[in-house]
Formats: structure tokens, sequence, C-alpha cells
């Protein structure tokens, strides 16, 4: 029997099946949708769910660390930054930056529980994402002469990043985890959304001009989310990986 659970969304426009970074199948159901839809929807795309599913659990379990619960390292590869994670348990939720006397960066996290832990550190990555985001943003909006509004960080549910209609820039927090080259492509792919609030031709083409490479920067952001570890997403969200 397939597990999955259901979500009703009032933004979806028809039934979506996805697959979390943390291997779980969710189905999302428009809020005006009868649920007597999902069973057929389930079972005219049991074959992708299913080689899918199997697909991303064998990925995940090649990631090294990536199923620990409260890491004993972080890696910004993004910015360049490593620190080492210093956890106990304590009845108080605190993150405190420090430094050992080798000059090494040190996370000294406590909290009441492996739970409380993986949000202290997805507050603090989120701290840590509004510091160095947007200032890598700016440079390559400036660089390719495509302005926005303005950027905001966020923990997206379905993507590394999004482009409104009004010019706001949305930034998933875990790219910083992610390798610099990967972040400047997703930061040109939002840019280049606007010129062309679509996926055409001609915003590809305008992609192509400054990431040649960005077919294989898209598979490599697929793959990345798999990669995440589990405390960036310690309470299931949607995957980047999807069927509709």
């Amino acid at each position: 029997m397939l597990e999955y659970t259901v979500r009703v969304s009032t933004r979806a426009k028809r039934l979506q099946v996805r697959i979390t970074p943390l291997c779980e199948v969710e189905v999302v159901l428009p809020h005006r949708m009868a649920r007597h839809h999902i069973a057929p929807f389930i079972d005219n795309n049991r074959k992708w769910i299913v080689e899918t599913h199997a697909r991303m659990m064998a990925a995940r379990g090649e990631g090294s660390g990536v199923n620990e619960i409260v890491p004993a390292t972080i890696q910004l590869s993004a910015v360049g930054q490593n620190y080492t994670v210093n956890y106990q348990a304590a009845e108080k939720n605190c993150i405190i930056n420090a430094e050992e006397p080798s000059g090494v960066p040190v996370l000294e996290l406590s909290a009441a529980d492996h739970e409380g832990a993986c949000k202290v550190l997805q507050d603090w990555l989120s701290r840590q994402a509004r510091k160095h985001l947007p200032p890598l943003l700016d440079a390559i909006s400036c660089e390719l002469d495509i302005p926005y509004k303005k950027a905001s960080i966020r923990a997206q549910r379905t993507r590394w990043g999004s482009c409104s209609s009004k010019g706001v820039i949305s930034l998933n927090r875990a790219l910083l985890l992610l390798e610099p080259e990967l972040v400047r492509y997703l930061l040109i792919h939002e840019l280049c959304h606007r010129v062309h609030m679509n996926h055409s031709s001609r915003f590809w083409q305008l992609v192509s001009g400054f990431a040649p490479d960005f077919k294989a920067h898209e598979k490599r952001l697929n793959r990345a989310s798999l990669m995440m570890p589990f405390w960036v997403y310690s309470k299931a969200v949607d995957g980047l990986v999807s069927a509709s």
C-alpha cells in the first residue's frame, strides 16, 4: 500500500504529488477539488511515485551525514564557512557563535530535544541567509544589469527561489549549503524572471546567455535537495521534485 499525506492548497490549480526531501509522499489538493479525485490520481501516477521514491531513497542514502538529526559540522559552502557544532541537552533553546583556540568557528547549541535543536539551527540559518544572500543578489543584479525591487529570505516549501511580478525575489535559506556556482546560477535564473515571467524559450535563451551550462545546473539543483541535512527539513516540506 502506498502511504501519502494530503495537503489542501488555496494556490494550487491542479492535483499534484510531491516527494519531500525526507522521501515522504505528499498529495497537494486544490481547496475547491473534492477528495474523491485523489485515489484515481494516485493510481495514474503510481509508477512515477514508486520509481521516484526509490531513486530518492537511494540517493539520500548516498549522502554523507544527511540523516544526522543534529549535525557535528555545518558547511555553508556558498560563502566558504564551516562550523563545528557542540550540542547539549538543556531546558533553554539557544545557540552561540564561538571560536576554538585554533580559530575554528563553533556553534554552541543547547535545546530541550532534537526537534528544538533543529528549530534553533533553522533560525540560525535564516539569519545567516539574510546576512549573505542579498549582497550576492545585489552584485549579480548589477553585473547583469537586471534590477529587482526586494529580496526576501524564506524557508520555501517547493523551490530554491522565486520571483514575483512585483519584482520581489524570494530565496531559500538552504541555498547557503550549496556550492557557490549553483547559488550564482539560481540568482541568475531568478533575475532573468524579471525580464520573462515564465519558462518560455525566450527566458531560457536569456538564461543561457549568462549561464551556458544551465541544464547541468538545473540537474544539480534537483539532486541537491536530496543532499540537504536532516535538520534543514526536520518538519516535512514539499520536495523539489514533483509530477503534476
